[in-house]
């Protein structure tokens, strides 16, 4: 699933970083979600007092569901 969602984001023109995670790194970023192959793609809201955008984490769920179709 992540390889995927990675496949998918490139595809997009999306940045991908991929990075040991920190507190620092967690307060720095834009935006953060997980992946499984259960749940797909799992939005996270906010860490501590950061809240987090979930605009690109919306359009890969798009894609991710419009390519399994």
């Amino acid at each position: 699933m992540r390889m995927q969602i990675i496949n998918l984001a490139v595809q997009s023109k999306l940045k991908v970083y991929e990075c040991t995670m920190t507190p620092q790194t967690l307060l720095s970023a834009d935006e953060v979600f997980l992946t499984n192959a259960i749940k797909g793609i799992e939005w996270v809201a906010s860490y501590r007092t950061k809240p987090y955008q979930n605009n690109s984490s919306r359009k890969l769920l798009d894609l991710l569901n419009s390519s399994i179709k």
